[in-house]
């Protein structure tokens, strides 16, 4: 699992950190556009972003708040599951392609996974809210992890075997649940791996961020498609 990880990786590395460069370019702009327009000076934005704090939010703005994250990750995820289709495509020889990336977007498996994340989320959001008005913020740290480690697969399993979302949701967490701790641990060291490029001046994440699609779509490789 390493070794396909990191020889897969070698060859996604550049193109899909020039894409995601891209993206985070894209995505930037819109999002201090849309604080600007919003609070009208620079100055506002920053004490808005230095000083967010969910639990401080009234009821209309944390539903804002809550659907705006899950909405974000929704739309994030289509790129993700993009790139765990190039991951395939270069694990199988075949040149990665930047319209890879984007074609989730006109797929009905595009909505499937929208659809996916955009419930998960929102019901993270609420967990992880609900545990840190008791000064349980671990609590919802955990509750993350459990939930990103039994849905590890859904993404392929929709895009590579078609499955229906719930199907997809089942098989992911039976198949995780076969070797837990030793997926658990892979995972938590490639996303460590993976969020390294944070401490790269930042930027750097673009370039090591990759490395945890391969993974995934390595995992998927060996425990779905080699059986």
């Amino acid at each position: 699992l390493y070794n396909d990880t990191f020889q897969t990786y070698k060859k996604l590395a550049i193109p899909a950190g020039f894409i995601m460069l891209l993206l985070l370019i894209l995505f930037g702009s819109v999002y201090m556009i849309s604080l600007l327009s919003y609070f009208g000076n620079i100055k506002a934005v920053t004490s808005f972003l230095e000083n967010l704090a969910p639990l401080a939010f009234s009821p209309q703005q944390l539903a804002y708040y809550i659907l705006g994250t899950g909405a974000f990750n929704a739309i994030t995820s289509l790129f993700s599951a993009g790139f765990i289709k190039m991951s395939r495509n270069v694990f199988h020889g075949a040149l990665p392609k930047i319209g890879t990336v984007f074609s989730f977007f006109i797929k009905l498996d595009g909505l499937k996974i929208f659809a996916f994340t955009f419930v998960l989320q929102i019901l993270y959001s609420y967990v992880s809210l609900v545990f840190q008005s008791y000064g349980l913020g671990l609590a919802g740290i955990f509750i993350f992890m459990l939930m990103h480690l039994l849905t590890l697969l859904v993404v392929p399993l929709i895009i590579f075997d078609k499955l229906p979302i719930h199907k997809a949701i089942q098989a992911s967490a039976s198949l995780v649940n076969q070797k837990p701790f030793i997926i658990l641990s892979y995972m938590f060291l490639m996303a460590s791996l993976s969020f390294f490029g944070l401490f790269l001046f930042l930027i750097g994440i673009i370039f090591t961020l990759p490395l945890f699609f391969c993974f995934n779509y390595c995992v998927y490789h060996h425990i779905v498609e080699k059986n």
